[in-house]
């Protein structure tokens, strides 16, 4: 009896031992979450939805697999008005930020970052993020039943607003499926993306992400916002313009071998 006593004393640990590996590992997501800065402040009244009359160069890329020092080069060396990121770690949103000397991670218009819950559920580790030279405001997840698939902002330049979307859609690889077909999911977030920005009602949008074995009937949804303007395997860069305005457009080459990616120069037309 003496002799057991130690022993039933150490099981009874493990309970607690296992309760605080959770709490400590679900403080190092939270920790991860809040360094990656959201930016919420409206944007200023003055400001409207219209195309701006500068020109701006947008690169959509997909860090994933990337030799990330070497392609984050490349995109700085291209001198980006506004960088769209897909799987983006969560730990490394102000790194990669300040690697493109577009940190705004300090300010309140700051950079724009959402976990990529349709693959991981919520503790997902990864997501999409965007980077502007300019102010970002009202940045938020796109809204979906299967988590968030991506994020969006305002960017102002000069008094022109613009809206800019970091999305990568549901494939096989998610682990959070269940019984649906990539497919169905996809369709559902495409279908979710449409007609939020209808709601919005349909301002001028940057659109560029990882959309994964687009069918036609999927690209048919997005003629919503017009032909793809730059394309590199899943990697898609659209451009929308409201009723009765044009984008200028300008496709730009992209260092194939360090950025994956694409790149457009967009203007009012």
């Amino acid at each position: 009896m003496t002799q057991s006593a130690p022993h039933r004393a150490k099981r009874n640990l493990t309970g607690p031992i296992t309760i605080g590996v959770m709490f400590l590992l679900g403080l190092a997501v939270f920790a991860g979450f809040w360094r990656a800065t959201r930016s919420s402040n409206p944007a200023p009244a003055t400001a409207t939805f219209t195309l701006p009359s500068r020109s701006i160069r947008v690169v959509s890329f997909d860090v994933k697999g990337a030799q990330r020092d070497r392609a984050l080069d490349a995109i700085d060396s291209m001198k980006p008005d506004i960088v769209l990121l897909q799987n983006v770690p969560t730990s490394d949103v102000g790194r990669i930020g300040e690697a493109l000397h577009m940190s705004r991670a300090d300010q309140p218009d700051g950079d724009v970052f959402y976990p990529s819950q349709n693959f991981d559920g919520p503790a997902t580790p990864f997501g999409n993020a965007i980077y502007s030279r300019f102010p970002l405001y009202e940045g938020r997840s796109i809204p979906s039943r299967g988590g968030s698939f991506g994020v969006w902002a305002v960017v102002v330049i000069d008094d022109a607003k613009v809206m800019v979307a970091s999305v990568r859609t549901t494939d096989s690889s998610s682990s959070v499926l269940g019984t649906q077909e990539p497919k169905e999911v996809r369709a559902n977030e495409l279908s979710t993306l449409v007609r939020a920005h209808d709601e919005l009602g349909a301002p001028p949008i940057i659109l560029g992400g990882v959309f994964a074995g687009l069918d036609a009937q999927e690209t048919w949804t997005f003629t919503h916002f017009g032909p793809t303007i730059a394309q590199r395997d899943d990697q898609r860069l659209f451009a929308f313009a409201a009723m009765g305005s044009s984008w200028l457009i300008v496709p730009v080459s992209a260092p194939n071998d360090a950025v994956p990616g694409v790149c457009a120069e967009v203007s009012r037309r």
